[in-house]
C-alpha cells in the first residue's frame, strides 16, 4: 500500500518528488546486479550493487519512477 502523497515537495534538482509511487533502480554498469532490498512483507524494493570500480566520482545507477497523467493534476 503506498504511503501518503506529499504534494509540493520538490527535490533540489528537479520536479516534484512522488513518494507514493513505486521506483526501480537500474544499474548502468554491465557487471552490476539488481538485488532484493524489501523491508516489508509485501513490499517490492530492489537496489543496485556493483562489483567493479567504486572510486569514481560519478554514480553508476539511476531511479525510474512511473508517473501517470493524473499525478500531474
Amino acid at each position: 500500500m503506498p504511503g501518503p502523497r506529499l504534494h509540493g515537495v520538490r527535490s533540489a534538482r528537479g520536479p516534484r518528488c512522488l513518494f507514493s509511487h513505486a521506483a526501480r533502480q537500474d544499474i548502468l554498469d554491465r557487471a552490476g546486479w539488481i538485488v532484493p532490498a524489501a523491508t516489508e512483507q509485501d513490499g517490492v524494493v530492489v537496489n543496485g550493487m556493483s562489483l567493479s570500480r567504486r572510486d569514481s566520482p560519478y554514480a553508476n545507477s539511476g531511479i525510474v519512477v512511473g508517473v501517470e497523467l493524473a499525478d500531474l493534476a
